[in-house]
Protein backbone atom coordinates (compact mmCIF):
# COMPACT_ATOMS: atom_id res chain seq x y z
CA UNK A 1 0.00 0.00 0.00
CA UNK A 2 2.83 2.70 0.93
CA UNK A 3 4.42 1.63 -2.49
CA UNK A 4 1.72 2.16 -4.48
CA UNK A 5 1.48 5.32 -2.86
CA UNK A 6 4.45 6.59 -3.98
CA UNK A 7 4.27 4.88 -7.26
CA UNK A 8 1.26 7.51 -7.41
CA UNK A 9 2.93 10.65 -6.37
CA UNK A 10 5.98 10.20 -8.76
CA UNK A 11 3.86 9.20 -12.10
CA UNK A 12 1.56 12.11 -10.81
CA UNK A 13 4.91 14.14 -10.79
CA UNK A 14 6.37 12.38 -13.64
CA UNK A 15 2.89 13.45 -15.99
CA UNK A 16 3.11 16.80 -14.69
CA UNK A 17 6.47 17.41 -16.26
CA UNK A 18 4.93 15.73 -19.10
CA UNK A 19 2.01 17.88 -18.92
CA UNK A 20 4.99 21.14 -18.58
CA UNK A 21 7.63 20.31 -21.23
CA UNK A 22 4.42 19.53 -23.77
CA UNK A 23 2.96 22.77 -23.00
CA UNK A 24 6.32 24.62 -23.26
CA UNK A 25 7.34 22.73 -26.96
CA UNK A 26 3.84 23.68 -27.99
CA UNK A 27 3.56 26.85 -27.00
CA UNK A 28 0.28 26.56 -25.53
CA UNK A 29 -2.38 28.96 -24.28
CA UNK A 30 -2.49 27.12 -21.15
CA UNK A 31 0.98 26.88 -19.65
CA UNK A 32 0.17 25.86 -16.08
CA UNK A 33 -0.33 22.31 -16.19
CA UNK A 34 -1.02 21.61 -11.97
CA UNK A 35 -3.99 20.16 -10.59
CA UNK A 36 -3.00 21.00 -7.37
CA UNK A 37 -2.21 23.99 -5.47
CA UNK A 38 0.96 22.88 -4.00
CA UNK A 39 1.83 19.71 -5.15
CA UNK A 40 3.08 19.44 -8.84
CA UNK A 41 1.45 16.59 -9.79
CA UNK A 42 -1.29 15.51 -12.52
CA UNK A 43 -3.19 12.49 -10.34
CA UNK A 44 -4.59 11.24 -13.55
CA UNK A 45 -1.23 9.94 -14.69
CA UNK A 46 -0.38 8.68 -11.45
CA UNK A 47 -3.86 6.54 -11.42
CA UNK A 48 -3.60 5.44 -14.95
CA UNK A 49 0.23 4.53 -14.48
CA UNK A 50 -0.92 2.54 -11.04
CA UNK A 51 -4.30 0.54 -13.14
CA UNK A 52 -1.39 -0.13 -15.79
CA UNK A 53 1.17 -1.56 -13.30
CA UNK A 54 -1.50 -3.69 -12.13
CA UNK A 55 -2.44 -5.74 -15.19
CA UNK A 56 -1.78 -8.91 -15.40
CA UNK A 57 1.50 -10.15 -16.81
CA UNK A 58 -0.22 -11.65 -20.05
CA UNK A 59 -1.44 -7.99 -21.43
CA UNK A 60 1.73 -6.78 -20.28
CA UNK A 61 4.38 -8.77 -21.85
CA UNK A 62 2.13 -8.21 -25.52
CA UNK A 63 2.98 -4.59 -26.36
CA UNK A 64 -0.15 -4.53 -29.00
CA UNK A 65 -2.46 -5.63 -26.07
CA UNK A 66 -0.49 -3.26 -23.67
CA UNK A 67 -0.98 0.02 -26.33
CA UNK A 68 -4.53 -0.86 -26.35
CA UNK A 69 -5.53 -1.06 -23.14
CA UNK A 70 -3.04 2.15 -22.20
CA UNK A 71 -5.30 3.91 -24.68
CA UNK A 72 -8.70 2.58 -23.03
CA UNK A 73 -7.49 2.71 -19.38
CA UNK A 74 -6.40 6.41 -20.09
CA UNK A 75 -8.40 7.88 -22.00
CA UNK A 76 -11.07 6.59 -19.28
CA UNK A 77 -9.49 8.12 -16.44
CA UNK A 78 -9.57 11.54 -18.54
CA UNK A 79 -12.53 11.37 -19.57
CA UNK A 80 -14.12 10.68 -16.14
CA UNK A 81 -11.78 12.95 -14.45
CA UNK A 82 -12.47 15.67 -16.54
CA UNK A 83 -16.30 15.05 -16.52
CA UNK A 84 -16.35 14.98 -12.40
CA UNK A 85 -14.11 18.19 -12.13
CA UNK A 86 -16.67 20.11 -14.56
CA UNK A 87 -19.57 18.59 -12.33
CA UNK A 88 -18.27 19.18 -9.30
CA UNK A 89 -16.28 22.14 -9.09
CA UNK A 90 -17.09 23.41 -12.65
CA UNK A 91 -13.54 23.90 -14.20
CA UNK A 92 -11.55 22.17 -17.02
CA UNK A 93 -8.34 21.48 -16.54
CA UNK A 94 -8.46 20.28 -20.84
CA UNK A 95 -10.20 20.96 -23.72
CA UNK A 96 -9.76 18.75 -26.90
CA UNK A 97 -12.72 20.23 -28.70
CA UNK A 98 -10.27 21.67 -31.15
CA UNK A 99 -8.90 18.12 -31.64
CA UNK A 100 -10.12 15.80 -34.26
CA UNK A 101 -12.43 12.98 -33.49
CA UNK A 102 -12.97 13.95 -29.70
CA UNK A 103 -15.55 13.46 -27.24
CA UNK A 104 -17.17 16.21 -25.19
CA UNK A 105 -13.85 18.05 -25.52
CA UNK A 106 -12.41 15.64 -22.52
CA UNK A 107 -10.90 13.11 -24.74
CA UNK A 108 -9.69 12.89 -28.38
CA UNK A 109 -7.95 10.31 -30.53
CA UNK A 110 -4.82 11.88 -31.02
CA UNK A 111 -4.36 12.18 -27.47
CA UNK A 112 -5.33 8.52 -27.13
CA UNK A 113 -3.48 7.18 -29.02
CA UNK A 114 -0.15 8.71 -26.96
CA UNK A 115 -1.75 7.38 -23.42
CA UNK A 116 -1.16 4.01 -25.50
CA UNK A 117 2.09 4.70 -26.32
CA UNK A 118 3.02 6.10 -22.64
CA UNK A 119 1.48 2.78 -21.77
CA UNK A 120 4.06 1.04 -23.41
CA UNK A 121 6.87 2.81 -22.16
CA UNK A 122 5.83 2.95 -18.63
CA UNK A 123 5.27 -0.99 -18.75
CA UNK A 124 8.49 -1.77 -20.91
CA UNK A 125 11.14 1.12 -19.60
CA UNK A 126 10.10 2.97 -16.62
CA UNK A 127 8.30 0.96 -14.47
CA UNK A 128 11.46 -1.63 -13.78
CA UNK A 129 13.57 1.27 -13.52
CA UNK A 130 11.48 2.97 -10.99
CA UNK A 131 10.22 0.29 -8.68
CA UNK A 132 13.57 -0.62 -7.22
CA UNK A 133 14.07 2.99 -6.36
CA UNK A 134 10.56 3.32 -4.42
CA UNK A 135 11.55 0.25 -2.62
CA UNK A 136 14.58 2.06 -1.22
CA UNK A 137 12.24 5.42 0.02
CA UNK A 138 12.04 5.25 3.71
CA UNK A 139 8.96 3.89 5.48
CA UNK A 140 8.97 6.90 8.27
CA UNK A 141 8.39 9.63 5.08
CA UNK A 142 4.76 8.01 3.85
CA UNK A 143 2.91 9.55 6.85
CA UNK A 144 3.93 13.21 6.27
CA UNK A 145 3.68 13.08 2.41
CA UNK A 146 0.45 11.07 2.90
CA UNK A 147 -1.33 13.79 5.24
CA UNK A 148 0.67 16.35 3.28
CA UNK A 149 -0.74 15.07 -0.05
CA UNK A 150 -4.25 14.62 1.77
CA UNK A 151 -4.40 18.04 3.10
CA UNK A 152 -3.33 19.53 -0.88
CA UNK A 153 -6.19 17.85 -2.00
CA UNK A 154 -8.34 19.02 0.29
CA UNK A 155 -7.27 22.20 0.20
CA UNK A 156 -7.08 22.17 -4.01
CA UNK A 157 -11.26 21.34 -4.31
CA UNK A 158 -12.03 23.93 -1.76
CA UNK A 159 -10.68 26.50 -3.44
CA UNK A 160 -12.46 25.10 -6.66
CA UNK A 161 -15.38 24.70 -5.35
CA UNK A 162 -15.39 28.31 -3.97
CA UNK A 163 -13.70 29.74 -7.19
CA UNK A 164 -14.72 27.56 -10.26
CA UNK A 165 -11.46 28.67 -11.82
CA UNK A 166 -8.39 26.74 -11.97
CA UNK A 167 -5.91 29.68 -12.37
CA UNK A 168 -6.04 29.99 -8.20
CA UNK A 169 -3.89 27.26 -8.27
CA UNK A 170 -0.95 29.40 -9.70
CA UNK A 171 -0.20 31.42 -5.91
CA UNK A 172 3.46 31.71 -6.92
CA UNK A 173 2.53 33.55 -10.21
CA UNK A 174 1.28 36.20 -7.65
CA UNK A 175 4.41 36.24 -5.78
CA UNK A 176 6.20 36.13 -8.73
CA UNK A 177 4.42 39.47 -10.07
CA UNK A 178 5.40 40.89 -6.56
CA UNK A 179 8.73 40.35 -6.55
CA UNK A 180 9.07 41.50 -10.39
CA UNK A 181 6.51 44.55 -10.03
CA UNK A 182 5.94 45.11 -6.85
CA UNK A 183 3.71 48.07 -7.14
CA UNK A 184 1.30 46.40 -9.76
CA UNK A 185 -1.42 45.66 -7.11
CA UNK A 186 -1.41 49.37 -5.49
CA UNK A 187 -4.42 49.91 -3.76
CA UNK A 188 -6.02 53.78 -4.35
CA UNK A 189 -6.86 55.58 -1.37
CA UNK A 190 -9.56 57.87 -2.72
Amino acid sequence: MIDLFWLFLIYSFLGFLLETSFAKATRAKKQNRKCRIFFPICPVYGFGALILTSLPSLIQQDIFLLFCFGFITASTIEYLTGILYGHLFHVSFWDYRGMPYHVQGQICLPFSVGWGMLGVILICGLHPAITPLVLKIPRNWFLPAFYGFLADTTLTFCILKKTKDPNTLKWYSFIREQITNPYSHHISTK
